[in-house]
This record gives structure tokens, C-alpha cells and sequence, in this order.
């Protein structure tokens, strides 16, 4: 009785994201309806739409299986067909919207294979780690881009952005991103969030930043595989710290995705 006191009041504050998220605790009060165990669609969506949802989520779960052997989390996803259906429960301009690894609430841009798996991969890395602080941002942002296998963050991507002088981090630089802030610092700094502009003017779009995450934690990945993953999760669950425990794992020749 107390937690659903808490969220009616939280529910009456409507200028943050973290609150306006709380609705997710109560989704059938907000015009969401379940579809399937842990899956849920607002009410404006048609059957069409939702079978589609049904059909990414099934991919992302398997692809969660490829990279990390199998599922320990067991996030719930939340699916909005309209941008004002995503923006009244925390929404903004990104593609969808984590909170922890016990939601993800999906914009009708974020309706993706790449977007779900990418979110995807962040709750899984959440709920192995023991403690998210001691993992940095880069490294966060570099696996969930390298389950996503989103074209806009690929190596041909990488190849574009280097071939064109592109500014872009240096490896030294991306492993200064420990924090979400300096994450986002970067992010603005290079150019990933002023794409929508970009398009705008008729200018090919850019992800520097994701980009070169995604371009150094495919080649660790190459050589560890899932059981060098795997390996690296117990190292800093053990309290090795992460540069210890990165390194040694990227020395392993585990081969991919054991």
C-alpha cells in the first residue's frame, strides 16, 4: 500500500523523465496493455504493429544469447506508437529510454532490432555486474553497439568517419569516458546528437563517438568471445579492477562468440 501511495504521488510531478518513468510501475493506469510476459504496447497500437514487437523481441532475446551465452536479466519493454505516447512517461529525443535493468521504454523510432538488442545488452551487463560503477561508460556503450550490429555505428561506419577526416576520439581519448557525463560531453563535443540537423541539410549523419566504442569493443570481442565476456565479468565481480581485468581478457585468443 505504501509503494502505490509513493507513485500516485510521484505521479502528480510531471517535469522529470525519472518520474514521469515511475508510470511504468503501473502501466495499465496509463493506457499500456500486456501482450506478452514482460511485454507491453500502448493502446493506440494495431495488431499489425504488435506482432511486429513480438517478432524484434524475440531477436534481441536470441541475440542476447549469442553474445553472452544466455539471459540473466529479465527486463520489461514498453512500446509506444506515438512520439507523444514516449515523451509522457520520460521520454525525449533519444530512440528509447533504460531504467536499470527493469525497463526499457521504446519511441516509435526505437522499434528496431540494433535499438532493442542495444538496450538490450546494457540491462544484461547490469544485472551481472555487481557494481555498474566500476564498469566505464565507453566500455558499456562499445558492447551494447557491438550486440546491436547497428549499420549507423559499424566498422563501415569507422572507415567512413577515418577516410573522411572526420574528427573522432583516439582510443586514449574514449577510455577517458568513464562517467555517463563525460559520455554525453563527448557525444555533443563530436557530433552523434546533432544528426537531426544534419539530415536536415542534406549531410551524411555521423556517430563519432559510438562509433569508435563500437569499433574497439569489436575487436576485444573478436578475441574473448562470449567466454572471454564472461571471463572479464567475474574478474570485476572477484574486485579486480577494470583495466586489470580488460587487458588480460583481450590478450586471450577465446575466439568469437564461444
Amino acid at each position: 500500500m505504501k509503494s502505490a501511495i509513493a507513485i500516485v504521488l510521484l505521479l502528480f510531478c510531471t517535469g522529470c523523465s525519472t518520474v514521469k518513468g515511475a508510470k511504468l510501475w503501473v502501466p495499465t493506469w496509463f493506457d499500456m496493455e500486456s501482450v506478452a510476459d514482460r511485454v507491453f504496447v500502448d493502446k493506440e497500437m494495431s495488431s499489425f504493429e504488435s506482432a511486429q514487437v513480438m517478432t524484434l523481441v524475440k531477436a534481441s532475446e536470441e541475440r542476447i544469447v549469442q553474445y553472452y551465452g544466455r539471459a540473466t536479466s529479465s527486463p520489461k519493454f514498453f512500446f509506444c506508437s506515438t512520439e507523444e505516447c514516449f515523451k509522457s512517461f520520460g521520454g525525449s529525443t533519444n530512440r528509447a529510454q533504460s531504467f536499470g535493468d527493469y525497463a526499457t521504454l521504446f519511441s516509435p523510432r526505437g522499434m528496431s532490432i540494433p535499438i532493442i538488442c542495444h538496450e538490450r545488452s546494457h540491462a544484461e551487463l547490469y544485472s551481472r555486474i555487481d557494481s555498474m560503477r566500476r564498469i566505464p561508460q565507453w566500455f558499456d556503450e562499445g558492447l551494447a553497439v557491438t550486440v546491436s550490429s547497428a549499420p549507423e555505428h559499424s566498422e563501415d561506419h569507422w572507415q567512413f568517419l577515418e577516410a573522411s577526416n572526420i574528427p573522432r576520439p583516439t582510443r586514449d581519448e574514449l577510455y577517458t569516458y568513464r562517467s555517463l557525463k563525460q559520455w554525453i560531453d563527448a557525444v555533443h563535443r563530436y557530433g552523434d546528437g546533432s544528426n537531426v540537423e544534419r539530415k536536415a541539410k542534406g549531410e551524411p549523419e555521423i556517430y563519432p563517438v559510438y562509433s569508435a566504442a563500437g569499433h574497439e569493443l569489436r575487436l576485444w570481442f573478436s578475441k574473448a568471445g562470449t567466454s572471454g565476456l564472461l571471463a572479464f565479468i567475474e574478474r570485476m565481480n572477484n574486485g579486480e579492477n577494470f583495466e586489470s581485468a580488460y587487458q588480460a581478457v583481450s590478450t586471450i585468443q577465446i575466439g568469437t562468440h564461444q
